[in-house]
């Protein structure tokens, strides 16, 4: 099992937005199955940014399914329960996180064989409330404060 720890200390004076996210990649190829639970949804426009929040979203659905996610995806999933499970035809891997991750980024690209399942503390729009106004603001951290939390990942042969 290997386990990663993030942490964040505030140094400064006053109050400062926090946040954190592990970014691991992985093959795509032969991957069959993505599996996590998740809340909801948030579709990106064409410049990148989050267009909606969709509770219990089709996408949704289908991560739950162990559906893979379609190619070219690069969006939130809000209400992430804190496992998910890749399988591969050879080996699994489970990854886990403290609920400080409470949400799952998912990139999937066009052009690379490659799959990125992104534990993060908050959403993409977290800095822009009035634009979805269901997006949590980010943590603030006073002077001496931490964000902290672990990621793990274990490996295992076929099921």
């Amino acid at each position: 099992e290997l386990c990663i720890r993030l942490k964040l200390t505030h140094l400064g004076p006053g109050l400062m937005p926090a946040g954190l996210g592990l970014h691991p990649a992985f093959p795509s190829a032969d991957l069959r199955l993505v599996q996590g639970d998740t809340a909801a949804f948030l579709p990106v426009d064409h410049s990148g940014l989050p267009s909606a929040y969709l509770p219990g979203a089709a996408e949704c659905k289908a991560l739950a399914s162990g559906q893979l996610p379609a190619l070219g995806v690069d969006s939130d999933f809000d209400g992430w329960q804190h496992k998910l499970c890749l399988q591969w035809s050879d080996r699994q891997l489970e990854l886990s996180a403290d609920p400080v991750f409470r949400a799952l980024h998912i990139f999937r690209p066009t052009d690379l064989p490659l799959l990125c399942v992104e534990p993060v503390t908050h959403l993409t729009a977290a800095m822009a409330s009035r634009r979805l106004p269901q997006v949590a603001a980010p943590a603030l951290l006073g002077p001496g404060e931490a964000l902290e939390g672990s990621v793990r990942f274990r490996l295992s042969g076929p099921t």
